[in-house]
């Protein structure tokens, strides 16, 4: 029985007394209700505090907005992964990720495999290239439109997206029939934008353009960090002034693209409420990972890149800031949203409770009455919607490329731990303080180094309790698999570090 579904049922809670006293047969029964579709949608590098309904002045996201507020809203999530490939391998499975793994495993199933085994029409599209059938993330999937690898420009909108998930769900079943005369149908749909690069939006409400983006907090922080490379030009003065009015420009855009992805969804999904596909169904909107808008320094062995060039004062504002994620494992790349709306989902409800993005799959699956697979490390969020709190974790982790993080919830502290290319060269782990320092701009590694000693001890506890084994096929497959990885990196603007184990 799904909680918190229509009461159309009302003797469900009698359900086991009824068999003891072998009336069954003469109660009303609630296996016959149809299950619900479900709708996942994945806004790529979208970070949560970006967002207006997790507090963000400028809106720029009233429609999602609106579903949160009809819905349910998870108020602390974190990514498991900082790019997307390992994030969406994370999540599809609902497990975590303890090394930098590029694929779903062959024993694993995915929340696709799960619909589609109980009866759903599954299809999906995604406008990120680096989502291709040899991730194993489509495996499940009746019909998927991914972007073509030579696709290099990724312009596939929200709206084509959409367009292609319907048309792909039309083929499987007839989607003019109600719900329950059908098959239940499972949509993804995996926007790419407010991917970099940002782009300007004219045609998004002009009271929103009208207003400015939030500055980087604090103010003249940039400045303060550059004050040590020497001293700061003029505001006329054509390097780094501009470089700085630059950084809050494409700031500004990032909004933009966010803003345009809401008003792209909120039409998207009136066409399928016209299409009857929202009289019962469930609409869960997450993201794959953050982005870094030029809110820290990257590692050091990125800022010496940044300066080897003769004309580095030209560039350095932009390149000294870190923009993109994979690199990096601040909260502005780790705290992504979570709106769940829909079908057997309390209205108005805003958990504090932290979650992961592994819950993801365990509760889609329990809102749908749907079998999940065994081995699962991401818990159902169910009961958390019906009681307005969920159960309380002590840690949250999450990997990244260069670093991984443990978050402590009882004490607010957060260890971010270097490995591979950092940890080779000696960058040194960092700690916070996020309740007093929710930007993480003070680095408490020196004053509490036992804090610190502690928290990696339970990081490398987990490590030992998730072990994940990376590609175990042949080596040429699996080089013939990074290789064209690669490519595609490459293709949408990321560095060759920032998303492998190299040197």
């Amino acid at each position: 029985m799904r909680p918190n579904r229509s009461p159309t049922c009302p003797h469900a809670p009698y359900a086991a007394l009824a068999a003891l006293l072998l009336l069954a047969p003469a109660l009303p029964s609630c296996a016959d209700e149809p299950r619900p579709d479900v709708i996942l949608v994945v806004v790529d590098t979208l970070r949560a505090d970006r967002m207006s309904c997790y507090g963000y002045e400028r809106p720029t996201t009233p429609f999602m907005d609106r579903l949160a507020t009809e819905g349910a809203l998870f108020e602390d999530v974190t990514a498991q992964f900082s790019w997307t490939v390992p994030s969406m391998v994370s999540m599809f499975t609902g497990r975590y990720l303890t090394d930098l793994t590029e694929e779903v495993g062959p024993d694993r199933t995915t929340l696709a495999q799960a619909f589609q085994s109980a009866g759903y029409a599954t299809v999906g599209a995604s406008a990120n290239l680096l989502l291709q059938a040899d991730t194993g993330l489509l495996a499940g999937f009746d019909s998927f439109s991914a972007t073509p690898e030579d696709d290099l420009e990724q312009d596939r909108s929200l709206t084509e997206l959409g367009e292609s998930v319907l048309q792909g769900a039309a083929s499987q079943v007839d989607l003019d029939r109600p719900s329950g005369e059908r098959k239940p149908v499972f949509l993804y749909l995996h926007a790419f934008e407010p991917h970099d690069p940002y782009r300007r939006y004219p045609g998004v409400s002009k009271a929103f353009l009208d207003m400015d983006a939030e500055p980087l907090a604090p103010d003249g922080w940039h400045e303060e960090q550059l004050l040590p490379y020497g001293e700061l030009a003029p505001e006329d003065d054509p390097l780094w002034a501009s470089e700085l009015a630059w950084i809050d420009r494409a700031r500004d855009r990032y909004d933009q693209e966010l803003r345009s992805v809401d008003e792209q969804l909120e039409s998207l999904v009136e066409s399928m409420r016209a299409r009857g596909i929202l009289d019962n169904a469930i609409i869960a909107i997450v993201s794959d990972h953050g982005e870094g808008l030029w809110d820290h320094r990257p590692a050091g062995w990125l800022r010496e890149r940044a300066t080897e060039s003769e004309q580095a004062r030209e560039r350095l504002p932009r390149e000294f800031f870190y923009q993109k994620h994979g690199a990096i494992q601040f909260q502005e790349v780790l705290a992504t949203p979570m709106v769940i709306w829909g079908a057997g989902v309390r209205a108005g409800v805003r958990i504090e409770t932290p979650v992961e993005n592994i819950d993801l799959a365990p509760t889609l699956l329990e809102l749908a009455d749907v079998p999940s697979a065994a081995g699962l490390h991401g818990r159902s969020l169910v009961r958390a919607i019906e009681r307005g709190r969920g159960e309380p974790r002590d840690y949250v982790y999450s990997l990244g490329v260069q670093g991984a993080a443990v978050r402590e919830l009882a004490t607010g502290l957060k260890l971010i731990v270097a490995q591979r290319k950092s940890a080779r060269l000696g960058e040194p782990n960092q700690l916070y303080h996020l309740p007093s320092d929710p930007l993480e701009r003070t680095d408490l590694i020196g004053q509490r180094p036992k804090d610190a000693a502690r928290l990696l001890a339970i990081f490398e506890e987990w490590l030992v309790a998730y072990p994940t084994d990376r590609d175990s096929r042949s080596g040429s497959r699996a080089s013939e698999r990074t290789s064209a990885l690669r490519k595609r990196l490459s293709a949408i603007g990321y560095a060759a570090e920032e998303t492998t184990d190299e040197e």
